[in-house]
């Protein structure tokens, strides 16, 4: 039996890993993490913890993550200025989430951009969409930008909105997710211990702590896998790579050529850092995304299944574990030297202050996922396709949500493993195509301000 390596810094890499030993191969997980799990907190969940599996691989996910249980639906609502509101709002709730000062302003640039719209539906006019500023402009009017979706965009997405994609825009505020979803019925840490055990079945290895610093390629293939300690290990078959595009492209030394280096450096990958909190969750939404442009966080989670605790996400710039230092540019979060008691003070703090509720900062936990927020900016995807044109050449297979640059839960990522699993040279393009590019959809020219966010 040969040796499959899989490169990864969290817990869709031990996924990854998981399914390729659920089909008869013998793994070396290489894991850029003290944990095995990829997580010092593996009881935590990085959202709500549902998943969506397709009925053709739950088998397959059951027998890494253990039984499912099917989900109801999810309550959203939104926060600000003290002021919440369910989703979808009431009309009468709209204006109490708006400083009363811009009031008039946002409410004549709506009426404005409605106009508009129907003015274009008579004449059958157009106009093109690039960002996700043009994308709320055309529908919302500039005001209503500038009011709510600007500083909530800022802080999820960790970038300018007039950076960002318009397919940001279209699948988050415009497209009901409606497809079942479910839950790992033994909660985070239990399925994240049965993947493990699943790769030890079958003869694998977690090796934690191992920082990869470059790749080695002979006769147009990646031929091994040098380790920043000295070693470097033999590569047989693909490889399988969860790890951000612009990381992978940065251990290649010259293999590729400068235009696909600009290429990476356009697709950044924020972490995501979750602070559990004890305190005040009766009453709260599964997910109470906060539109305070002065919030550290983003959005408050009451995880399915946990009681008493809530989880605050902030996005955050990514950091170089080798050396504790930031990458990039991401939205309000504080910087990666910020100890877990500060980061929940903070945290603590901005709750009561917002009006969102008292919480403890005592057994607090603080995690910080690897690369886990991507950020699709303006030809992101065009971009990623001709980078994974380049991987799959060179033999690199990417996987898991920070490897395939998708907003993938782990039934989705199991998914996309599986149809990769027993194929030597997968067609990424195509699998990218359909599981994790975002769907195209032009005819959401009445997408309401009252749903704000669909996923």
């Amino acid at each position: 039996m040969t040796q499959r390596l899989v490169i990864g810094a969290g817990p869709d890499a031990v996924r990854a890993a998981a399914v390729l030993a659920t089909g008869g191969h013998r793994v070396l997980l290489l894991l850029d993490s003290p944990e095995p799990t990829g997580l010092r907190h593996a009881e935590l969940p990085q959202s709500s913890g549902r998943m969506r599996t397709a009925d053709e691989d739950r088998e397959l996910a059951e027998r890494i993550l253990g039984p499912l249980v099917e989900a109801p639906g999810i309550g959203r609502g939104l926060s600000r200025r003290g002021t919440r509101a369910w989703l979808p709002m009431r009309r009468r709730d709209v204006p109490a989430l708006i400083s009363p000062a811009h009031l008039p302003a946002v409410a004549r640039a709506w009426l404005q951009a409605r106009q508009g719209l129907r003015a274009q539906e008579l004449v059958s006019g157009g106009r093109e969409e690039r960002s996700y500023r043009d994308w709320v402009v055309r529908r919302m009017g500039e005001a209503t930008y500038e009011e709510l979706y600007r500083p909530y965009a800022t802080r999820r997405w960790g970038r300018d909105p007039e950076e960002l994609s318009v397919a940001v825009a279209r699948v988050h505020h415009a497209l009901p997710d409606d497809a079942p979803t479910q839950v790992a019925g033994g909660r985070e840490q239990v399925a994240l211990d049965l993947a493990r055990e699943a790769i030890e079945a079958a003869g694998g290895e977690i090796r934690t702590g191992a920082r990869v610093s470059g790749l080695s390629v002979q006769g147009g293939r990646v031929a091994a896998v040098r380790l920043a300690d000295g070693q470097e290990i033999a590569v047989e078959g693909p490889l399988w790579v969860a790890r951000a595009p612009a990381t992978v492209v940065g251990w290649l030394d010259e293999e590729l050529a400068a235009p696909l280096r600009q290429d990476a450096a356009r697709l950044p990958s924020h972490d995501l850092r979750v602070t559990c909190l004890k305190g005040e969750v009766d009453g709260l939404p599964e997910e109470l995304h906060v539109l305070d442009a002065d919030a550290p966080f983003w959005c408050v989670v009451s995880p399915y299944g946990i009681k008493e605790y809530a989880l605050f996400l902030e996005t955050v710039p990514a950091v170089d574990a080798a050396v504790g230092s930031a990458v990039g540019s991401a939205g309000a979060g504080a910087g990666a030297d910020e100890s877990d008691e500060a980061v929940a003070a903070r945290v603590a703090e901005a709750a009561e202050r917002l009006g969102i509720g008292t919480f403890s900062v005592e057994g607090a936990r603080v995690e910080r996922v690897r690369e886990h927020q991507p950020c699709w900016t303006a030809g992101a995807h065009a971009r990623l396709h001709r980078l994974i044109n380049r991987f799959q050449e060179l033999g690199i297979v990417a996987v898991g949500r920070t490897g395939t640059f998708g907003e993938l839960d782990p039934g989705q990522e199991i998914g996309l493993a599986a149809a990769y699993r027993d194929q030597d040279a997968p067609d990424q393009r195509e699998a990218l195509r359909c599981r994790v590019d975002p769907p195209f959809k032009v005819d959401d020219l009445h997408a309401s301000i009252r749903h704000f966010l669909e996923r």
